[in-house]
């Protein structure tokens, strides 16, 4: 075939995808909060074309200054790759850092860079992820130590006696997830008027918000 026909028929660039929403959220190495958020986006059908989803735990490790620099890093990559046609990427209109407080040295240092960083939001928790469950099951007025105190509590008869430590039981905790946004921000509200109460809070409610508001968008 003559290299003039063979031009001809080269197929022709599929134009790139175009989101409505692009999110990336960022979350602690080997958490339960990425299966969490995996399961969202399965659930509530966030990987359709309206939205893309983008759920990372596994490279930037389980301290919370090294999520906030693997955000910004992909949010970058994210910038370099959408000014590239060939690619076919849109920029991330969202970028949220998932971390616990935990004992974690780099916590305070972690929320100043993303505060400082107005690409970044934080969905943080005191002292861990599963504070968010325990919201789900009632407006729980309480300072938790650690991880191991707050799975605790979630293992009594009012919440998941049968809860396994890590998981994310999603069946349980979905048609449930009103009362959780609700119960979230009323601790936090609480919270910020008297700060001597020192109650656990966890601001995870603000992410799944969103995510709610993209599900019927």
């Amino acid at each position: 075939m003559a290299k003039g026909k063979d031009k001809g028929l080269r197929r022709k660039r599929v134009p790139s995808k175009k989101f409505k929403h692009a999110i990336l959220i960022v979350c602690e190495d080997g958490k339960c909060a990425t299966d969490y958020f995996k399961g969202i986006k399965n659930e509530w059908q966030l990987h359709l074309a309206k939205v893309e989803l983008v759920v990372e735990g596994k490279e930037c490790g389980s301290a919370p200054i090294s999520v906030v620099d693997h955000a910004e890093n992909c949010r970058k990559a994210r910038q370099r790759d959408a000014r590239d046609p060939l690619q076919r990427k849109v920029q991330f209109d969202q970028v949220w850092c998932v971390f616990d407080r935990d004992q974690h040295e780099s916590y305070k240092r972690a929320l100043d860079k993303a505060t400082r960083n107005k690409y970044l939001s934080t969905a943080e928790s005191v002292p861990c992820f599963e504070v968010w469950y325990l919201a789900h099951f009632g407006a729980k007025r309480h300072k938790y130590d650690n991880h191991d105190h707050v799975v605790h509590a979630l293992r009594q008869k009012d919440a998941m006696p049968g809860f396994v430590e890590k998981s994310a039981p999603l069946d349980i905790l979905l048609p449930l997830t009103d009362t959780a946004l609700q119960n979230a921000k009323i601790i936090r509200d609480e919270l910020k008027e008297n700060p001597a109460l020192e109650y656990s809070i966890t601001k995870v409610d603000l992410l799944v918000s969103e995510l709610k508001t993209l599900k019927s968008d």
